[in-house]
């Protein structure tokens, strides 16, 4: 049974409100890039960009992805104004949490999150008003999952097409000399109306086209039955393996819980696809036995994943990334361990509970969403706490401490930073004491400002030298001093520098290592004696070290 959803022609009334409203949220947008060009107000303001840049992205869109004049207004509106004062507060919250300007640092998160909030929202109240109850059927949540999802990415391929035509034509004139069309395309205050008036149009005829809607989804659902096997496959394959490869290898690599995660997370929207409501069975039924027993191979690889995120939080502490690696693995394996649940103890019943499961899991994601924008799930402050409890207990030194990450979390880290300068066993510490001011003034930017001001001296005393006796000259580091685009890494990082003669022609040259923060050390530069400043290619070098140089 294909769940596809309907949408009946909207009235005049209904299309000349979503394109005024359009119009207007480009005015908006327009307004914010000029005001931010020009330094005009809001700018240098982080809350009120975030906030008005979401009042005038999520709020008009909402709007334009759902509205209809037929829809009981008693219940519709109500919902808008609920969920548009909850964007606005998690754009207040992240915007006092970033304490940047352009840039948010850590917390890239927001806008993800965000869109994920909104989709989940726009299902449930469409299906509510087509229901006309709550909860509304689960086949109509489904069927208004896939309707909006492809009708706004349609919709964005449209304009997307749409621009490319707006700059052919300019280009086209602008071959005769006539350049006001070329001149007037890329004119801001006629880009952003002109492109969100597209696009609401665009929204408007793919919510009502089910010709088009229906076909792709009845296209990517083919493609994805053909795809599921395949993945469920390749899961019970890889875990198979696993006794001979041991798991050892799967965080070696760096990218081993990510890449599981990311695996399990297309299995599970691959299955939900396939057997939408649960009722139909796309495949014979030994195929789809033998698919649903194997979907509990995916318990082994989240906890897998899981028992990966641990032992790099346990070695090296809370990040805003880890924190959200554990929620993710906490989602993913609610819906796998719910659904191997149902497989075991209630397969004859499994259309009864399929539905239940996910739109439970679904008003579980928009909650953590929330939360994540509240005190109570605020990555920022839990993972500086974690980090500074690390220090307090002695399990990182005050010299391979990384400041600018707390600089980078916003205003929280900020605060706990000034707060670490006053302690006392800081506060004597003039190299410490610089490196915190220099991460405060470059705030939550991942890079610093080349023109930082690295002392010679202080460099020498935080570089490791190898061979340890080997004298290194002042004039190499006041030469290294002066790359600070380079060195200033080595304030706040781990670095070593090498003295080997790579070429054998009897004088050292010095390599200087640096620390990823992630276990992994690579080249950073190198010297030649006599203050001559060369550079190697990573095949040479590593030719030189499997040589013994």
């Amino acid at each position: 049974m294909e769940l596809s959803i309907s949408e009946s022609t909207l009235s005049r009334k209904a299309r000349i409100i979503i394109g005024t409203i359009a119009f207007i949220q480009g005015l908006g947008l327009f307004y914010l890039h000029h005001a931010l060009d020009n330094q005009l107000w809001p700018y240098g303001n982080s809350i009120a960009i975030t906030v008005i840049g979401m009042l005038f992205i999520a709020v008009p869109s909402m709007i334009v992805m759902s509205y209809r004049d037929d829809y009981q207004a008693k219940r519709y509106w109500p919902w808008i104004i609920t969920m548009s004062i909850i964007f606005l507060w998690l754009a207040y919250y992240n915007g006092a949490s970033s304490d940047s300007v352009r840039f948010y640092g850590e917390r890239f998160y927001f806008i993800p999150a965000c869109i994920l909030f909104a989709f989940i929202s726009l299902f449930f109240l469409k299906a509510w008003m087509r229901d006309g109850h709550w909860p509304p059927k689960y086949e109509t949540q489904f069927g208004f999952s896939w309707h909006n999802f492809l009708a706004f990415a349609l919709a964005w391929l449209f304009t997307l097409i749409f621009w490319l035509v707006l700059m052919l034509w300019g280009t086209l004139f602008k071959i005769v000399d006539i350049d006001f069309f070329h001149d007037l395309f890329k004119e801001e205050w006629f880009f952003y109306p002109v492109m969100s008036v597209a696009f609401a149009y665009a929204v408007v005829i793919f919510r009502t086209k089910i010709n088009a809607v229906g076909a792709v989804q009845r296209i990517l659902r083919a493609l994805i039955s053909i795809l599921l096997p395949l993945l469920l496959l390749i899961a019970a394959m890889f875990v198979a393996v696993l006794p001979f490869t041991g798991v050892d290898l799967i965080w070696q690599k760096g990218y081993g819980s990510d890449t599981i995660l990311g695996f399990v997370g297309l299995t599970l929207f691959f299955f939900n696809a396939v057997y939408q409501d649960a009722k139909n069975e796309p495949y014979s039924k030994r195929i789809s036995i033998l698919l649903k027993y194997a979907l509990l191979v995916l318990n082994v690889l989240v906890l897998l994943a899981a028992y990966g995120i641990y032992l790099r939080v346990a070695q090296y502490g809370l990040t805003i990334e880890r924190i959200l690696a554990m929620i993710l693995v906490s989602v993913l394996f609610a819906y796998s361990a719910l659904y191997s649940l149902i497989i075991l103890f209630k397969s004859k019943y499994w259309q009864d509970y399929f539905g239940k499961v996910n739109t439970m899991l679904a008003l579980l994601v928009s909650l953590i969403v929330v939360l994540l924008f509240t005190p109570v799930l605020d990555m920022s402050r839990l993972s500086v706490n974690s980090q500074l409890a690390r220090l307090e207990r002695g399990e990182i030194t005050l010299e391979a401490f990384d400041f600018p990450y707390l600089a980078r979390t916003g205003t929280y880290g900020l605060r706990k930073l000034d707060e670490l300068k006053k302690r006392i066993e800081i506060a004597d510490n003039e190299l410490v004491i610089k490196r915190i001011d220099t991460a405060i003034e470059n705030k939550n930017r991942r890079y610093y400002r080349l023109d930082t001001v690295i002392d010679p001296e202080s460099l020498a005393d935080v570089v490791e030298v190898f061979p340890i006796d080997t004298e290194i000259s002042k004039d190499f580091w006041s030469l290294a001093a002066e790359h600070t685009g380079v060195t200033q890494v080595c304030l706040r990082n781990t670095c070593l520098l090498l003295a080997v003669d790579l070429n054998k022609d009897g004088i050292d040259e010095y390599i200087l290592f640096r620390s990823s923060g992630n276990g992994y050390v690579y080249t950073s530069r190198i010297y030649k004696k006599g203050g001559d400043e060369g550079y190697i290619s990573q095949e040479t070098l590593k030719k030189a070290v499997l040589n013994g140089h």
